[in-house]
């Protein structure tokens, strides 16, 4: 594994220089990177109860960020722009001097926020390993800014206009391993985000952290965590059925899958199907408890109930189900 890591890292190393070949910046900033200075906490809180509050910059860090906001390209302005890789890129020079005079700046959500996006954009395959070292800072930040300010353990909600960056850096690295399999690495991170940080869940994570307890056994503590959600989408009524079912509670398991069923009956039907075509898109977005959903469900979750074994109890709940509605004859 050590070997084919190193392989994947001199894969990864190669397509950076790619990358700093086509655009030299991307060389400066990737040096850049490597010699940031210690994370440090540029953000005040004030805790109370369970809230962590919602942060605010420092002096220091407020009088960067409005030189950074003359550097760089405004980022609402240009995530749907054609050319934004060639006007981030074009103004590198002042970013990076900027990022050189004022260090601070480097313990910053938004402007680790805008070098992430400056990094994805840029047309190369491979470049997402400096945004992961760039994600992974803004990680340790956030665990720096909460722990200098007594708050380590206590909620960061979303419903703070002003943790929301930080909040989307930290769903940004869990979204770029999200094909794969979850390391305890990344199941300390979305647990962390999910239990601890923002328990509400706007970000739609919730569903995935309740798949992964599932596909790592931990039966208990999927159920104990899809009962935070009560009534909750398709996907999270869906696994919690699994979930009793694979701690052996059968009637329990059979009773949450007939309600989830019949609250979004798509799910069950696409998740029988034998070999399905995906169904066509509208364009316009998916539908909640529509076929589109359900596929999406089949396509991360169908494994997991043949693995389980319970695909024919889901098919005789199913025919239970239709038998209990037609009516009797006279």
């Amino acid at each position: 594994i050590g070997f084919l890591d190193n392989i994947a890292d001199q894969g990864r190393t190669a397509m950076l220089d790619i990358a700093a070949d086509m655009e030299p910046a991307v060389g400066e900033l990737r040096t850049a990177v490597r010699h940031a200075p210690p994370v440090a906490c540029a953000y005040a809180l004030e805790p109370s109860g369970d809230s962590a509050g919602p942060l605010d910059a420092d002096e220091a860090l407020e009088e960067a960020l409005a030189e950074w906001e003359d550097a760089f390209p405004e980022p609402d302005t240009l995530r749907f722009a054609e050319d934004a890789e060639s006007e981030i890129w074009a103004s590198a020079p002042d970013w990076l001097a900027l990022l050189e005079q004022r260090p601070v700046l480097w313990q910053s959500f938004e402007v680790l926020d805008s070098l992430v996006q400056a990094v994805l954009l840029i047309p190369v395959a491979g470049t997402e390993s400096l945004a992961i070292e760039l994600l992974d800072r803004a990680e340790q930040v956030l665990r720096e800014v909460l722990r200098a300010n007594a708050a380590e353990g206590l909620k960061f909600e979303w419903g703070w206009l002003q943790n929301r960056t930080a909040l989307s850096l930290l769903g940004e690295r869990l979204s770029i391993e999200r094909e794969q399999a979850p390391t305890p690495q990344a199941m300390t991170r979305l647990e962390w985000l999910v239990l601890t940080l923002n328990p509400t869940d706007n970000q739609g994570f919730r569903t995935r952290l309740l798949r992964h307890y599932l596909e790592l056994g931990r039966f208990d503590e999927a159920l104990a965590f899809a009962d935070r959600y009560p009534d909750d989408f398709a996907p999270m009524r869906y696994s919690r059925a699994l979930a009793l079912f694979a701690l052996g509670r059968t009637e329990e398991a059979s009773t949450a899958l007939r309600e989830a069923s019949e609250a979004y009956p798509r799910i069950l039907i696409w998740l029988l199907k034998s070999q399905p075509k995906a169904p066509r898109s509208d364009g316009f977005g998916i539908e909640i408890g529509g076929d589109e959903e359900a596929w999406i469900y089949r396509q991360q979750h169908l494994g997991l109930w043949q693995r389980l074994d319970a695909l024919e109890w889901a098919a005789r709940t199913k025919r239970s189900r239709v038998h209990r509605a037609k009516p009797r004859s006279s």
